[in-house]
């Protein structure tokens, strides 16, 4: 079941972070988890969805310093 407002790779119960896409190895992080999710066969859920995280605060911070700089 979705949990409220997390965003599908954030959710350890979505199909989308399921079996179905572990890759049969562990993380590269070397958590211990199984790698594979939808997004990425290299991470477990729970470092995936840390990446994606920084990965999109990042491209945030990005697009607020490219609309200071056009005001």
């Amino acid at each position: 079941m979705k949990k409220a407002n997390l965003p599908k790779y954030e959710d350890p119960d979505d199909t989308l972070n399921g079996p179905r896409y572990q890759t049969g190895k562990l993380c590269i992080e070397r958590c211990g988890r199984p790698a594979g999710t939808a997004w990425s066969p290299y991470w477990c859920w729970r470092c995936n969805a840390d990446r994606i995280g920084r990965i999109s605060r990042s491209l945030n911070e990005l697009a607020l310093d490219a609309a200071r700089e056009k005001a």
